[in-house]
């Protein structure tokens, strides 16, 4: 679950996020370069799959929060995220070292004006507005080493 929430005005913090009740992980909490945002990620091993589930995300104050999930059937899950990295501007490019054999790269994109063009890996969901995506390798590193995957953005903004 990707999640940008405004921390500035009102002193909120992210205190959490739950998938059909079930506490997800606190994978990456960053700052945003748009002043007073903050870009997070959360993660859950082996959730439950029987039907549609809630996602959950809590503040501590009254703030405005744009997020986005996807879901992934069918891959090993027996360790969560072990690198990241952040970065910002109209042509977005991000690599990350894998440490496993057969590791996917799962990203969370935010933007002012919404994201015109994955040029690397691919657009998994859209949140609401346009401007919150996920996206991912499209593909196993099949061993260790840098993964890359970028996106351009279709107006100014960050």
């Amino acid at each position: 679950v990707g999640v940008m929430y405004d921390d500035g005005g009102v002193g909120a913090t992210l205190t959490g996020a739950t998938y059909n009740g079930v506490a997800m992980t606190l994978l990456l909490d960053v700052v945003h370069s748009r002043a007073g945002y903050r870009i997070a990620e959360f993660g859950l091993l082996a959730p439950a799959q029987s039907a549609a589930h809630n996602v959950v995300i809590t503040v501590s104050a009254t703030t405005d929060i744009i997020s986005c999930a996807a879901s992934y059937l069918g891959v090993q899950q027996i360790d969560a995220h072990t690198s990241a990295t952040a970065a910002s501007g109209t042509a977005l490019t991000a690599t990350l070292a894998t440490v496993k054999n057969n590791t996917w790269t799962i990203g969370f994109v935010d933007a002012d004006q919404g994201w015109s063009a994955v040029v690397t890996g691919t657009l998994r969901t859209r949140g609401s507005p346009d401007f919150a995506q996920i996206m991912d390798s499209n593909a196993n590193q099949a061993a260790p080493g840098n993964v890359t995957i970028a996106a351009t953005q279709s107006a100014s903004g960050n």
